[in-house]
């Protein structure tokens, strides 16, 4: 029973279970229904919903596309200028100086000897190279150019192979050969030739290969091949491209040396004079340089745009050349002679020489024993050996040692006074430490007493390089001696003093000045007697000539020195004169003895230069000419644009006064102390008679008085009625055979007037200029007492001479009186002021020069 009721109550469960998932399932049914109908419903206003956004986002992209769009627009309009430099900034872009060629200069005759010859600089682009390489058919390109360039130049293959493939990606090398010290290589005219012919011959052959003509086979015929050229040729494609050339100009002196101190030299790129006319005249001869700029446009056009450089004006000067030269060849003969041992020596320090048209004040010629190679400034092996060039080097190093030696030690006091607060402002500390500073110093034994390099004992490289380069005819000052006597002469006739009758009495040979006997060099001989004025000239005495600065007085002394110019420069177109001033006594320093002393030509100093000028002036009739150089300056196209005209600066005597010197100056030739200047050859006896000569000689004891050293000089002229050439010769320290006082610079004018008496047109009044000359009959006579001292206190004692002002331990042959240092320059640096050209450049600024190119555009 109990189980019945269990299957039963089962069976009505599932009944009930079954009517359950009915139900559900029916009402699933009719909700599916209400939800389909709905849904329907909903989807339409879903899909219109979507449609109205779409509408709406259509609309505002297009809005902001077109809001974007003129934006643009607006911002194109307002920077398209600032757009379009930037574009052009990354284009390839590229400029280049175009160098002007510097002007020539032509001695009087228009013989040129200074002259600017067109070189090139070797351009190589290696990424135009590189790219031909790879393209088909053009494999040995490379080494084609490589072969080419290095066959022309005269280069190392493999260097240029490993510049070019190291370098692939630049489009401009200015090549330059390893070790080479220069910054540019460049090439000559006819190498560039070679090489345009070269290039020319190979990309044609390659041309006509490509258009199979047999065109190169017709060229290799009537033009011949070389092994190169059949080398080249054998490259199939390959071609000679990525070179090119820059013109620069390079300048060359045709005639060397001649004329060295006159012309000057410029920096090795030719863009700057250094000495010479090539400095004072820089800015006309050298030009304006141009300019090109060039750049690739957006459509691949070379656009060009080229400002042409403008070539500097020439230069005509008044320089004789052939003068020049034939004053030169017997100078140096004459310099040197053989000694004992055979050996072939110097006659003297040095030697220098002036030729000067009196009437005009134009410079005829400038000679001296240091005359150097102007295409190769740096060479001084012609004046010191191997082991002198060593020393001068050596010092430049320990001296550029020092003067970092002597900052550090300076920083380091400095450093410890500003630490003490001891710091002293006044300069006197600073001298005195550099005193101890160099007193500890391991160059102390270099040094002079104020601290510095000693450049006189212990000359460096540069300071004989400055030493040889600058012009001494007008920078070096020295004490004329008798030359001097000239102007006393002129001055006292010119003011009525004297006639050239007047008497002097030199029966005793010396005069008292106050306690000092001052003597005549005839002192030894008893004096030169009872002399007339003109006689005093002739015979150069002493004592004649202190009796008339006696009747000067020191105003009309003073007034005559400053009417020849004495103490000024003459304003010569040279840079470095020097103008001597503060070396000549004003007025109120003239005492007795510096009086007396002055009026025969010592204790004061001069130029040569102003002396000639000086001379010209007492014998053409009393017109101070100012010397000058150039005669005119010539444009591009040889024209003139300036010419020059003697400047006459003042008559400082009178006509008259002139006859009364030159009538001395001659008798001195004929009768008296300058009678060697008519010996042409003194070894076999030739002398020149019947020739119009006049002159004066000079004997000069130099600084220090003790050392007996001695500066002898002559000037003279030609035809001395009326002069038309004079001739200023001063030798240094003589050191020759058997020669004494003047006399030595008597033979060698007497040469050099004989040797260019056709040249210049001098005649001689006899039928016979040349005749046999008995040399035991007559000498020439001295002015100097060889060595013997002029002056003698009252005891009998040698006395010493005076001395120039502010000359006093100083020697008298410095450079320039108002600044020692004022013609050691800077050869690299420009002028020290543009507008000035004579501007004298700083002491402190003196480094080496690199080598001068000679004649090779590339020799170092």
């Amino acid at each position: 029973m109990k189980t019945f009721r269990s299957d039963e109550n089962q069976k009505e469960k599932k009944t009930q279970t079954t009517q359950s998932v009915n139900t559900k399932h029916t009402v699933k049914k009719k909700k599916k229904k209400i939800y389909s109908a709905k849904a329907k419903k909903d989807t339409g206003k879903l899909a219109n919903r979507i449609n109205v956004r779409m509408r709406l986002v259509a609309g505002l992209v297009a809005f902001c596309m077109a809001a974007l769009v003129v934006y643009i627009g607006i911002r194109a309009a307002l920077t398209n200028e600032v757009y379009e430099r930037k574009a052009l900034s990354q284009m390839n872009y590229s400029s280049s100086t175009l160098v002007a060629k510097s002007g020539e200069i032509y001695d009087t005759n228009m013989t040129p000897i200074a002259v600017s010859s067109r070189v090139y600089i070797l351009i190589i682009d290696p990424k135009v190279i590189m790219e031909t390489e790879a393209i088909d058919g053009r494999k040995g390109t490379l080494e084609t150019t490589v072969k080419a360039i290095a066959q022309c130049f005269d280069l190392d293959e493999a260097a240029l192979t490993n510049t070019i493939t190291q370098s692939a990606d630049k489009n401009y090398i200015r090549y330059v050969p390893e070790g080479w010290t220069s910054k540019k290589y460049l090439v000559t005219e006819s190498q560039k030739e070679a090489f345009d012919a070269l290039e020319k011959k190979v990309n044609s052959t390659e041309k006509k290969k490509e258009t199979k003509t047999t065109q190169a086979q017709s060229m290799q015929e009537t033009e011949g091949t070389s092994s190169a050229d059949e080398e080249f040729e054998s490259q199939e494609g390959a071609k000679i491209v990525g070179v090119w050339f820059e013109t620069e100009y390079q300048r060359y002196y045709p005639y060397g040396n001649l004329a060295s101190k006159v012309i000057g030299f410029t920096t090795k790129d030719s863009s700057e004079g250094i000495w010479g006319l090539e400095r004072y005249y820089n800015e006309e001869l050298r030009g304006t340089n141009g300019r090109s700029y060039s750049y690739i446009d957006s459509s691949k056009n070379l656009i060009r745009d080229v400002i042409e450089p403008t070539d500097g004006y020439s230069l005509v000067s008044t320089i004789d050349m052939n003068l020049t030269k034939i004053l030169s060849d017997t100078a140096s003969e004459w310099f040197y002679e053989t000694d004992e041992n055979g050996e072939r020596v110097r006659t003297a320090k040095s030697y220098s020489i002036l030729a000067m048209d009196p009437n005009t004040g134009a410079i005829k010629a400038m000679v001296t024993d240091t005359d150097y190679d102007l295409n190769n400034p740096n060479d001084l092996s012609s004046f010191y050996t191997d082991e002198e060039l060593a020393t001068f080097a050596d010092n430049e190093v320990k001296s550029e040692e020092y003067e970092k030696y002597l900052e550090k030690e300076q920083e380091k006091l400095k450093e410890q006074a500003e630490a003490s607060k001891e710091k002293a402002d006044d300069d006197s500390s600073n001298t005195q430490d550099i005193i101890e500073i160099a007193t500890a110093s391991p160059y102390a034994a270099y040094l002079n007493a104020k601290g510095e390099w000693d450049h006189s004992a212990y000359p460096t490289t540069t300071d004989v390089q400055n030493e040889i380069w600058r012009n001494g005819i007008i920078s070096n000052s020295f004490e004329p001696g008798s030359t001097g006597k000239v102007l006393t002469y002129a001055a006292a006739i010119e003011e009525g003093l004297i006639t050239e009758d007047t008497q002097f009495d030199d029966s005793e040979g010396y005069l008292n000045i106050g306690r000092t006997m001052v003597k005549c060099h005839n002192y030894a001989l008893g004096g030169c007697g009872i002399i007339d004025a003109k006689d005093a000239v002739a015979q150069s005495c002493n004592v004649a000539f202190m009796e008339i600065g006696k009747l000067l007085g020191p105003e009309l002394f003073v007034k005559y020195q400053q009417l020849h110019n004495f103490g000024q420069k003459t304003g010569i177109d040279l840079p470095g004169e020097a103008s001597c001033e503060g070396l000549l006594y004003t007025a109120d320093q003239l005492g007795e003895i510096e009086l007396a002393t002055s009026a025969f030509g010592q204790c004061y100093n001069v130029t040569m230069i102003q002396m000639a000028a000086s001379f010209c002036a007492d014998i053409n009739g009393g017109y101070y000419y100012k010397p000058y150089t150039v005669e005119s300056i010539l444009d591009q196209d040889g024209n003139v644009v300036e010419s020059v005209k003697p400047t006459l600066v003042r008559q400082i005597i009178s006509e008259e006064t002139s006859a009364t010197v030159r009538r001395a100056l001659e008798y001195a030739v004929t009768n008296g102390t300058v009678y060697g200047v008519q010996v042409a050859d003194r070894e076999n006896g030739v002398k020149m008679d019947g020739y119009d000569f006049g002159g004066k000689t000079g004997t000069a004891q130099k600084l220090p008085r003790s050392e007996d050293k001695y500066i002898i000089s002559l000037i003279s002229a030609a035809p001395i009625s009326s002069p038309q050439l004079v001739l200023y010769v001063v030798v240094d320290e003589y050191e020759g055979n058997d020669e004494d006082g003047s006399a030595p610079v008597q033979y060698l004018s007497g040469r050099l007037w004989y040797a260019i008496k056709d040249y210049i047109g001098l005649y001689s009044e006899l039928d016979a200029d040349v005749n046999d000359y008995d040399w035991q009959s007559a000498s020439p006579s001295d002015d100097s007492m060889s060595g013997e001292s002029l002056f003698t206190d009252s005891q009998g004692d040698e006395a010493a001479l005076p001395v120039p002002p502010a000359v006093v331990a100083k020697e008298q042959t410095d450079a320039a009186a108002e600044n020692p240092d004022e013609n050691i320059i800077d050869p690299e640096a420009a002028i020290a002021d543009p507008a000035d050209a004579n501007a004298a450049p700083d002491s402190n600024d003196v480094i080496d020069l690199p080598a001068q190119p000679a004649a090779d555009a590339n020799a170092q």
